[in-house]
């Protein structure tokens, strides 16, 4: 299944939350120094907090794939490589919101879209991560 719009398609809304909850076990230690087991999280709020430690796992990730392509590029690549990028975090901050605006998920919306941003950060890093093997 591809979820391209996650408004128009409940399951993937769902499949987005289920992702979140598989990545859960790289979350477990450091959500359990702050006292919670996302192994265990059932509530909006839990939930919440462990995706927006996922986003900032996924984020500090990219940010050191990002900061490693640069220092490898030549200026010309380094200013392609870094103009597609920031395209890139504008496209995905725009999706997110997309998918996530359902005015019938109520206080869902913040979850759906932080699951989303960390999804597509974690994807994005692989990519550079993979560029950087190319290299």
């Amino acid at each position: 299944m591809q979820c391209f719009s996650l408004l128009h398609a409940p399951s993937c809304r769902v499949a987005l939350a289920l992702g979140l909850l598989a990545t859960a076990p790289l979350l477990a230690s450091r959500a359990e120094a702050a006292g919670l087991d996302c192994d265990k999280a059932e509530t909006d709020a839990d939930l919440l907090t462990c995706a927006k430690q996922d986003l900032a796992l996924a984020q500090t990730r990219l940010d050191q794939a990002v900061a490693q392509s640069t220092s490898a590029l030549p200026p010309q690549a380094n200013a392609l490589f870094t103009a597609a990028h920031r395209a890139w975090v504008a496209y995905r901050d725009a999706d997110c919101k997309w998918n996530a605006y359902d005015p019938s998920t109520g206080t869902s919306y913040d979850l759906i879209q932080t699951a989303c941003l960390a999804d597509l950060t974690n994807s994005r890093a692989e990519e550079v991560e993979a560029g950087l093997g190319a290299q």
